[in-house]
């Protein structure tokens, strides 16, 4: 990239903020070529509130049906006793948080009046600790940097684990090359 190879070239620079919330793409980076004063920060948190939101209300409208509310609504049906008995609610179901960096912080401040069961696995734990968590889970909410460790986490396998009614929220950005 452009940007990186005129970055590493500069001895004297103290610092520079990117124009992004992630780091994967800048890993490559040769920091021995950089000043041992700089520093790298990004825009961590810029979309932690209008995302967790977005979260959130995806969460409610399947877990309240409103995506086959809208299609009966234009459909002009009522359905009415049928529907109520696959409407779930949020009030005490369990959610994994794969990932706790500042998306996943807001949504579970977010969940706090539902009461949820959080569970939070991050890059300390390990994939025993998620594999023992998933079956369990009505929601997982995976929002994670692009990095190798985090690249095909949840393959099929994985998947499998979970309940058939649980809900999952993958939000990754992801590297296309």
């Amino acid at each position: 990239m452009f940007l990186l190879i005129g970055l590493n070239a500069i001895q004297n620079l103290n610092g520079f903020n990117w124009i992004s919330v992630g780091f994967g793409e800048y890993l490559e980076i040769d920091r021995n070529r950089l000043s041992p004063k700089f520093s790298m920060t990004n825009l961590k948190g810029f979309f932690a509130e209008p995302v967790a939101q977005s979260m959130l209300a995806g969460l409610l409208s399947l877990f309240r049906g409103i995506d086959q509310f809208s299609v009966l609504k234009d459909q002009t049906k009522w359905v009415g006793d049928p529907i109520r008995e696959q409407l779930k609610s949020l009030k005490n179901a369990n959610v994994l948080l794969y990932g706790y960096g500042s998306i996943n912080q807001e949504f579970e401040r977010l969940l706090v009046p539902f009461d949820c069961s959080i569970t939070v696995i991050n890059s300390s734990n390990s994939l025993d600790e998620l594999d023992q968590t998933l079956s369990h889970a009505d929601v997982v909410a995976s929002v994670v940097p692009d990095h190798p460790n985090t690249r095909n986490v949840f393959n099929l396998k994985r998947l499998k684990q979970m309940k058939s009614s649980s809900v999952f929220e993958f939000w990754k950005r992801i590297r296309y090359r």
